[in-house]
């Protein structure tokens, strides 16, 4: 199967949605049972969030239905839905959605090994290894599958022609592929004609590199990027790395890039390595933008302030507290997968 073949795009996520997906994390081997309520709350908060905007489906483990009942105020745009999950990132463990002028949707099926870590996360997150598979058949969408190993939190698309992504994701999933044939798979799979490769960021433990929490397409021919100030943040030179070679690509229509930067808060030595402090992480929605705030007043404004410049009036930025969340090592784009409109 081939561009030509297919046809299917992955729109941008600017363009319409149908719908969010979300999952309820429920496994106290995952977070401990401490951090699992406070998580399950942010997501609630989430998903409160963006269903003032689009639909949100929950998926919810049988397990955990009766905590989802207490802790997510169901409304007619919030919807609990019984699946076999294991946690909350459905960035990565649900389809991305592609569509196709009068074919609808399908959905792209990646090689999920647990961001790299099969062997180390193979009992607590089996059951996600099935779950894009598993939603694209109970939507009856057909499938457009990959073979290589990637997720979605390491892509990002113009809509237009143009894949973000980055070369620390690769080399940990695919280790002596090269990055010609990953790239020409990604451009076959959503529809591309011009992969831009970020060093991205091998030092980052959790997903080695996820672009999502490194740079995004806010429109065409824009991105909003992430750096930060504290030369001792062991992410500091990667994230340099990765604002330079924005400096100097061309996206699709070879036209240089419009940047827009924000500056990290310096959280990670409160909150270990692990914690997710990116601005970057947030999610397009109809009409909104959801973005994290972590509790630093001055980088939470100075960061909204700056989204507010390139999404408003088109859209209202929406800041939430995500803090317990971040402790796991992602955010608000994260636990979020948009389905688009046929």
């Amino acid at each position: 199967m081939n561009a030509i073949t297919h046809n299917y795009r992955m729109p941008a996520e600017w363009e319409r949605h149908r719908r969010c997906w979300m999952a309820f994390p429920w496994k106290p081997e995952i977070w401990g049972k401490g951090l699992l309520k406070q998580v399950q709350h942010d997501i609630a908060l989430i998903a409160r969030t963006i269903a003032q905007y689009e639909p949100v489906v929950m998926l919810v483990h049988p397990e955990a239905e009766h905590d989802a009942d207490k802790i997510v105020d169901k409304n007619e745009n919030i919807t609990l839905k019984q699946f076999v999950v294991s946690d909350c990132w459905t960035r990565d463990t649900c389809p991305t959605f592609v569509n196709k002028p009068d074919s609808g949707l399908a959905a792209v099926i990646w090689g999920f090994n647990v961001w790299g870590e099969l062997q180390k996360y193979r009992t607590y997150y089996g059951e996600d290894r099935s779950l894009a598979k598993n939603l694209a058949e109970h939507l009856g969408l057909p499938v457009v599958r990959s073979w290589h190993v990637m997720e979605g939190g390491a892509v990002h698309v113009d809509g237009a022609g143009t894949i973000l992504t980055t070369k620390s994701v690769v080399e940990h999933r695919l280790p002596g592929m090269s990055l010609e044939d990953v790239g020409q798979e990604l451009c076959t799979l959503l529809r591309g004609t011009k992969v831009i490769w970020l060093p991205g960021c091998p030092s980052e433990k959790m997903t080695h590199g996820h672009v999502d929490g490194i740079a995004c397409f806010a429109k065409p021919g824009q991105v909003i990027a992430e750096v930060t100030a504290d030369t001792s943040d062991p992410e500091y030179l990667d994230m340099q790395d990765n604002l330079e070679q924005l400096k100097n690509a061309v996206d699709a229509r070879g036209q240089a890039l419009d940047l827009t930067v924000l500056q990290r808060p310096a959280l990670r030595n409160e909150w270990g390595e692990e914690f997710c402090s990116s601005y970057v992480n947030f999610y397009i929605a109809n009409g909104a933008v959801i973005m994290p705030g972590f509790g630093e007043e001055h980088a939470d404004a100075v960061a909204k302030a700056k989204l507010e410049q390139v999404f408003s009036p088109e859209r209202k930025i929406e800041q939430i507290p995500i803090k317990h969340l971040a402790k796991g090592g992602g955010g608000i784009h994260c636990v979020t997968q948009q389905e688009p409109i046929d």
